[in-house]
């Protein structure tokens, strides 16, 4: 099945970024979230469900102003991406 997630920008300023996004559960989201809050340079990231019947999540991610919100999304996505990878590597090793 191909998923297409639609995102809205609310608010891009130099350290705030806000946006909704459609038809997304609250795992991706919450994976996003913990590893953008591990990041020294965000404030605060976080996200609310405008109603838990409709697929509509809000996030808003806030920096130090050392990066953007947007780099700080980059910088996690790539974590993210390395620790899929290393969990992907010992399923396999475990599995041969």
């Amino acid at each position: 099945m191909n998923h297409m997630s639609s995102i809205e920008i609310l608010v891009n300023k130099e350290n705030i970024l806000e946006i909704k996004i459609r038809d997304e559960g609250y795992t991706l989201l919450n994976l996003l979230v913990d590893e953008l809050n591990k990041n020294t340079h965000v404030k605060y990231a976080a996200y609310t469900v405008e109603h838990p019947l409709e697929k509509k999540i809000k996030m808003i991610v806030m920096t130090d102003g050392e990066i953007t919100p947007l780099e700080a999304i980059r910088e996690a996505t790539k974590e993210i991406k390395k620790k899929i990878e290393r969990l992907r590597e010992q399923i396999r090793e475990q599995m041969s």
